[in-house]
């Protein structure tokens, strides 16, 4: 049964919209449009009176007042919004004290109270030696809320909101189900590189690297300083803190996000021994992807990776 759903992916400064019915294997996109948005989400705009309704408006604005189907809404949020860590847990500790254990080891690294944050546990979990490694998503309530706020005030009946880092590895397996081994996802947001590191069955990491220490934007820097900070950056993911022996053995890396430029593909290649290519849905034969929206470039479709992988469940 198909179902048409309206994806929201937001970054600090930057909003992606896909409105797309969604059956078995097909993806029918009926919009698509990107937007700078017109304040900066931080912990301190989240607090204006104003920022909410700012932001509502120009949700209104970039969909048009009069959008089909304001029941069926999800929001995607950058895992930059949150804190995403692994907990090492005994196995003789059962499932059902998770959460209890959890928020002990968490309290021990928050600064502020466990009270202000939302604890979330997705469905992970690795066995290492006689421990049990199990993910945590804390959310601070004020963004949840936030981002709430922002729907009530847009009359949008919000169904979901969800990370990006998970939604993408989630895509990645649907649409790549050939690939063995491990990937690297790479994002090229406004001020750095998101990175998931997936493989055929899991996700495995996520984590955010700025393009330099004073945390310019990318439209500030040279290619060459972008394309440098990669390949540091990939050096650290692998083998972080000098050891000699990498965490990681990446066998592919697909580039997408809003800020990548194709133009940067052959240079990166170039540099490393890595196969790299675009994260691109529209060339996977596992799901046909049809185009309603005539100013959707599909050679460009590695733009809208976080709003289109908020469409399965």
């Amino acid at each position: 049964m198909s179902q048409t759903i309206q994806s929201f992916c937001f970054q600090e400064n930057q909003i992606s919209w896909i409105q797309a019915e969604v059956d078995n294997h097909n993806i029918t996109i009926q919009k698509a449009k990107e937007s700078p948005l017109p304040l900066e989400i931080t912990l301190n705009n989240i607090n204006l009176p104003d920022t909410v309704n700012t932001i509502a408006n120009h949700l209104n604005s970039l969909t048009g007042s009069k959008s089909p189907n304001p029941e069926n809404v999800r929001f995607l949020l950058t895992g930059k919004f949150m804190m995403i860590k692994k907990v090492l847990v005994d196995n003789t500790i059962p499932e059902a004290k998770y959460g209890d254990f959890v928020k002990g080891e968490i309290n021990q690294i928050l600064t502020n109270s466990s009270d202000e944050n939302m604890i979330y546990l997705p469905e992970y979990s690795v066995t290492r030696d006689n421990l049990k490694e199990i993910l945590v998503v804390v959310f601070k309530k004020d963004i949840l809320n936030f981002f709430k706020g922002i729907a009530k005030a847009a009359h949008l009946r919000l169904s979901q909101i969800s990370v990006n880092c998970f939604s993408i590895d989630e895509l990645y397996r649907k649409f790549y189900v050939d690939q063995i081994g491990q990937s690297l996802l790479v994002n090229f947001s406004e001020r750095g590189f998101e990175f998931v590191i997936s493989d055929e069955k899991n996700f495995l990491n996520f984590s955010y690297k700025p393009y330099s220490k004073t945390l310019q934007s990318i439209t500030k820097l040279k290619d060459e300083d972008v394309l440098n900070a990669f390949t540091n950056v990939l050096e650290d993911i692998q083998s972080p803190n000098l050891i000699d022996n990498a965490i990681y053995s990446i066998s592919k890396i697909f580039l997408f996000g809003n800020y990548f430029n194709i133009n940067w593909l052959d240079n990166l290649q170039s540099q490393l021994d890595i196969p790299i290519q675009t994260l691109n849905p529209t060339e996977s034969n596992n799901w046909r992807i049809i185009f309603n929206e005539n100013s959707f470039n599909q050679a460009e479709a590695y733009r809208y990776v976080e709003p289109l992988s908020n469409l399965f469940e």
